[in-house]
C-alpha cells in the first residue's frame, strides 16, 4: 500500500475501474478504498454538511484536490439507472459531489462476447471520443457521461441473451455452453 499511496500522490489522474457486484464495488476494491483513509483528516464536519454534499473529511494533502479521479465500472444489468446509487453516494461523501468523473457501463458482459463483435466495435467509438474529450477538457460533460451509459443492446435482444443462462441448464451467460 505504501507504493500505491506514493503513486497516487505522484499521479495527475487516478482511474479506479471495477465491475459492479450486487450494487457495490468488489471486496478487494473496497479494501483498497479503506486503506486510503490516511489521505483524509479526522472528521470535522458541521451539522447539515451531509445534505449539502460537502466532505465528511477534509483531504490531508491539498494536492489531492487537484487530481482528476475517474470511476469506470461495468455492470451486468440492462441499464445503469439506480444500479450505482450506493457507489455514487460513497464517492460523493469521499470526494464531494461532482468532483470526479463517472463512466458507468450497462451490459458489461456483452463486451466479451464474440457474437456481438461488430456492435461492440461501434459501441467503443463512444469511449474513444470520451477519452479525447477528457484529454482536451480535463472532464466529461454530463451529456457524454449519459451517452456512455446508453445500453449496447435493445431490451428484447438483451433479455433474450441474458435469460439463456436462467432458462437452459448447461448454458451460461449470453448463451455460452457451460461444460
Amino acid at each position: 500500500m505504501d507504493e500505491i499511496r506514493k503513486l497516487v500522490l505522484e499521479s495527475d489522474i487516478i482511474i479506479e475501474s471495477f465491475p459492479l457486484y450486487f450494487f457495490g464495488m468488489p471486496s478487494k476494491m473496497k479494501a483498497f478504498m479503506d486503506r486510503m483513509i490516511n489521505f483524509v483528516s479526522e472528521y470535522r464536519a458541521v451539522n447539515g454538511d451531509e445534505a449539502t454534499g460537502r466532505f465528511l473529511h477534509e483531504m490531508r494533502y491539498p494536492e489531492l484536490m487537484k487530481k482528476k479521479l475517474i470511476l469506470v465500472s461495468a455492470c451486468g444489468y440492462e441499464e445503469t439507472v439506480d444500479c450505482y446509487d450506493a457507489v455514487i453516494d460513497q464517492f460523493d461523501k469521499i470526494c464531494g459531489h461532482d468532483n470526479y468523473t463517472r463512466i458507468f457501463v450497462p451490459q458489461g458482459g456483452m463486451l466479451a462476447e464474440k457474437t456481438f463483435e461488430n456492435k461492440i466495435a461501434r459501441y467503443m467509438v463512444k469511449f474513444e471520443e470520451a477519452g479525447k474529450e477528457f484529454a482536451k477538457n480535463g472532464k466529461l460533460t454530463k451529456e457524454t457521461e449519459e451517452k456512455l451509459s446508453i445500453p449496447m443492446l435493445g431490451h428484447n435482444t438483451f433479455a433474450q441473451a441474458i435469460n439463456l443462462n436462467w432458462d437452459e441448464p448447461g448454458v451460461g451467460p449470453y448463451g455460452k455452453v457451460v461444460k
